[in-house]
């Protein structure tokens, strides 16, 4: 095993076979039939796990029992909010670290992607810190192999952007991972052995300098690689969920990571690298657990605080441990005296359907004060909502009219704006449902 940075040279290794090296032959990769089969009922998970030390979470089955594979002592409760939680530990002694494993959908935003699955879960599970592990694509081909391991000290995102006649105009913004990650990763891989039959069979990379591109597409295609590089010519490599991980992580004050191997180059050829993607996820899962390992590094780190101690399933906690400043603002703002501005970027495009429906459930017994807000006449247009049945039903039908007639200026800015002084909804509903992230940071 290596280092690299985006910056150096490196030869060229095995990793350019077809299939990847063979594991470790004591590493049992666990699958389905080796997990537990018994829930543990979450008022005894409270008392016996509860808080935990690290959050791990994956999207893709493999990636999910790479990450078991490594722990000791697995269990599994179930919880209404979050589903199924799997439990094990890490290190040598006598104390361990206790670790959360979780699976989300695919993506940043969305029902139980990253954002979602991030906030429901730190409060409930209480960390010390998240993680995002699994597999990427590899922007920087010389120099970052298949089986590579890219621990993401920036993150970078690339979907907000203006289309004007002249072109496209980047609005997208570049963030570090939280302070004490930061310092942490510099030597993350300090004993790390990577777990090969041969060791000489792979030179394993990890690099430590690693920008992560991060947004909703899944890059198969070498034209928008090649686009996406020239925009943003820093990344190193390109997932899906750490735009979601750090949203949520930021507004929740928790440390967080991306650590994730190379299955691919987003280059058009994915099917053909296919086997490298559990290999990959091995990789990564094996340098995370690894690294969390040290008892005598993250006893200082605070868990994440919970504010309801009650054995109430149902609970909902959002306390966080220190105070976040915001702005609600799609500009950024200077904080007096620091040179770090907060920024709140809207989603793109217009709302969609169900979107507006979910709004119109938050609106439903004031929904007549709503006419002229949104630009209808209350003494003529009202009475065709009134024919809806249901509340919500009445509120969404004039969600729905106004989209229509707005057609493309239908905007998340320009319908956030309209009900930013409506007293209906509450203002973290409307931030959750009209701004994409909400971050410290620079622009690229």
């Amino acid at each position: 095993m290596a280092d690299t940075n985006t910056n150096g040279n490196r030869n060229p290794t095995t990793s350019n076979q077809v299939n990847p090296p063979k594991l470790d032959p004591e590493l049992k990769v666990l699958k389905d039939e080796d997990l537990p089969t018994e829930t543990k009922l979450w008022k005894d998970t409270k008392k016996d796990i509860l808080p935990v030390d690290f959050l791990l979470l994956t999207v893709r089955d493999f990636e999910f029992l790479g990450c078991l594979t490594f722990l000791k002592d697995l269990e599994k409760s179930y919880q209404k909010n979050l589903g199924y939680v799997h439990f094990g530990a890490v290190g040598n002694g006598e104390k361990k670290m206790k670790v959360a494993v979780m699976k989300s959908q695919m993506g940043a935003s969305g029902v139980g992607a990253a954002v979602i699955t991030v906030r429901n879960a730190v409060p409930i599970l209480r960390p010390r810190a998240v993680f995002y592990v699994g597999i990427c694509a590899s922007l920087k081909k010389e120099k970052l192999k298949l089986g590579d391991v890219v621990v993401c000290r920036k993150l970078a995102t690339y979907s907000s952007i203006k289309r004007t006649e002249k072109g496209i105009e980047n609005r997208n913004v570049v963030v570090p991972i939280s302070k004490n990650l930061l310092n942490f990763i510099k030597n993350i891989t300090d004993g790390w052995k990577p777990p090969l039959e041969n060791p000489a069979s792979q030179d394993v990379k990890v690099c430590k300098e690693g920008v992560f591109l991060s947004g909703p597409e899944v890059v198969d295609s070498k034209k928008r690689r090649d686009e996406l590089i020239r925009r943003t010519s820093v990344a190193t490599a390109i997932e899906c969920e750490g735009e979601g991980l750090f949203a949520a992580a930021y507004d929740l004050d928790i440390e967080w990571c991306v650590i994730k191997g190379v299955s691919d180059y987003a280059d058009g050829k994915k099917s053909e690298t296919d086997s490298w993607r559990q290999f990959a996820s091995i990789m990564a899962a094996s340098l995370v657990t690894h690294a969390v390992k040290d008892v005598n590094v993250f006893e200082s780190w605070p868990h994440f605080e919970d504010e309801d101690d009650s054995d109430d399933e149902d609970s909902s906690p959002r306390k966080r441990r220190r105070s976040s400043s915001r702005s609600s603002s799609s500009d950024s703002k200077r904080n007096k005296g620091t040179a770090v501005w907060t920024l709140f970027r809207f989603k793109t495009g217009a709302p969609y359907f169900d979107e507006l429906d979910a709004l119109s459930r938050k609106l439903s017994k004031k929904w007549e004060n709503l006419s002229e807000r949104l630009g209808f006449d209350p003494s003529g247009e009202i009475d065709a909502f009134k024919k809806h049945k249901g509340l919500a039903n009445k509120a969404y039908g004039m969600l729905r009219a106004r989209k229509q007639r707005k057609g493309k200026d239908a905007t998340y800015t320009e319908l956030y704006n309209a009900l930013s002084s409506f007293g209906g909804i509450d203002v973290n509903f409307k931030q959750k449902s009209f701004v994409a992230i909400g971050v410290q940071g620079m622009t690229l």
